[in-house]
């Protein structure tokens, strides 16, 4: 299975969140539905997939890319979890400071991170990050960390063919050995077998090298 994120400008969100007349709601965060990974309905699906293509092309990717963006935010806004996303637009409120400690964890997930730390650094107690973080991302801090740091591992091995010794160090794990059972816990297979599998799967001349190649492109700004 392969996958493709977008990175999205917030203030992509906030202009189109004020064209579809929606506003934060505040109050409670517990009001706020846990962002889960969900199916794509056809419209999100093949915004998705004409993504991806004009990938192919540089100038597809700089003309028509960022008008795809924005379809995408506005089918996400317009889904079952649209409403997180409105939320992360109030300033000073949980689910806004979750999404910055989200972007931050995405950033520097290869430094010594702890919950304590990103609580002080976000101006929350340990308790009241902790539970935010889970209701809007639907994992603990630790978790989501792990998740990122797993992924991004991923992409090491596949695209620049480091050993799991190397890739451990560089996504934040002192240990190889736990990095490796992780890594196998996560993905169903050890590190080492990952670049034999994905080239197995996507083909020496596929997806592989469109990916590597342009999806730095999208970062989500118009």
């Amino acid at each position: 299975m392969l996958g493709v994120s977008v990175r999205i400008d917030m203030s992509i969100v906030t202009e189109l969140a004020s064209k579809m007349d929606l506003a934060p709601v505040g109050g409670d965060i517990d009001q706020i539905a846990t962002v889960q990974p969900c199916p794509l309905d056809v419209r999100m699906s093949e915004a998705a997939v004409r993504l991806v293509a004009s990938l192919r092309s540089p100038n597809d990717a700089a003309i028509l890319g960022p008008g795809i963006i924005r379809e995408i935010i506005y089918h996400g806004l317009s889904g079952p979890h649209g409403q997180v996303l409105v939320e992360m637009l109030s300033k000073g409120s949980a689910a806004s400071k979750i999404r910055a400690a989200l972007e931050w964890i995405h950033n520097e997930y290869a430094k010594p991170l702890s919950v304590p730390t990103m609580a002080d650094t976000f101006g929350m107690s340990i308790s009241a990050f902790h539970h935010s973080f889970k209701q809007v991302a639907g994992a603990s801090p630790l978790q989501y960390l792990k998740s990122v740091r797993l992924h991004k591992a991923r992409l090491f091995i596949k695209y620049d063919g480091l050993g799991a010794a190397v890739t451990a160090a560089k996504v934040g794990y002192e240990s190889p050995s736990q990095f490796s059972r992780d890594f196998k816990r996560f993905f169903g297979h050890p590190p080492n077998r990952e670049v034999v599998r994905m080239k197995a799967l996507v083909g020496a001349d596929g997806p592989e090298e469109v990916f590597a190649s342009s999806s730095p492109q999208y970062d989500g700004r118009a």
